[in-house]
């Protein structure tokens, strides 16, 4: 008896494995269409997740402020301008799409990003694939892209990490890092910090500073200043040797100042 049990048993695992599984494919929630569901509430423009789980595809209406507390995830997000917002946590298992998006949420993360205009302004924003945008503006936050970032890009505060960058890159006064790729593009910084952080990977195009080339410029290079994790100091060097040596390139070196330290 116990036999034919375990056979029996043993019958239909092999049948339930045979099935497809087709029923269990996503499909699309469309928020305005059924606005009050277990986790989420639509009204007035605003789509409230409070806990919210689903492997949909939730699509939202033009100009939805989506309002994140606690911890959500959801299949994939479309819509044509959106903004994420909130102190919570939204997983994306798929990709972020649409025309106009602005993150400003405590931690998003997605598969990719596909949009016309992306905009992160606070929090942390986790892509593991890749971005693609005309435009990827940074003013706060972080944003760390696995994959490559094919968009023009200013920022301006903040800290962009990506494998590589293929566009140009205006930075005002945040990080920008490039950390396999480098960066495929004209660089223009006037502020912050912009590298790529392999010694064999060189930025390409035109590096320049508040407008001004920084290759073989003297007077531009005289300006700018690096700090080390470790201090170089050559061996067996004096102060007054090592004085020397870096008033030879910074024409405007303070004498006096160097005195009184």
């Amino acid at each position: 008896m116990k036999k034919r049990l375990v056979s029996l048993l043993l019958a239909i695992v092999m049948i339930v494995a045979a099935v497809p599984v087709t029923a269990m494919a996503a499909g699309t929630v469309n928020v305005a269409e059924d606005p009050a569901v277990s986790g989420y509430e639509y009204a007035g423009g605003t789509l409230l997740l409070y806990g919210y789980s689903t492997e949909d595809t939730v699509v939202v209406p033009d100009g939805t402020v989506i309002e994140v507390v606690g911890y959500n995830k959801v299949g994939a997000i479309e819509g044509d301008t959106y903004s994420i917002t909130g102190s919570g946590v939204l997983e994306v298992a798929g990709a972020i799409s649409g025309g106009e998006v602005t993150v400003d949420c405590g931690y998003v993360t997605a598969d990719s990003v596909l949009v016309d205009e992306l905009t992160v302004k606070h929090g942390y924003t986790s892509v593991s694939g890749a971005v693609t945008a005309d435009e990827v503006t940074v003013s706060g936050g972080y944003l760390s892209v696995g994959g490559a970032v094919t968009a023009e890009v200013a920022v301006s505060g903040g800290y962009l990490e990506a494998a590589g960058i293929v566009g140009d890159v205006t930075n005002a006064g945040g990080v920008v890092k490039a950390s396999a790729d480098g960066i495929d593009g004209d660089v223009t910084a006037s502020g912050g910090v912009t590298y790529v952080s392999n010694s064999d990977v060189a930025i390409s195009g035109t590096v320049t500073m508040e407008g001004l080339p920084i290759y073989e410029n003297p007077e531009v290079k005289g300006t700018m200043g690096y700090i080390p994790d470790d201090i170089f100091y050559f061996p067996s060097a004096t102060m007054e040797e090592m004085r020397k040596f870096y008033k030879g390139m910074y024409p405007r070196f303070d004498d006096d100042l160097y005195e009184r330290l």
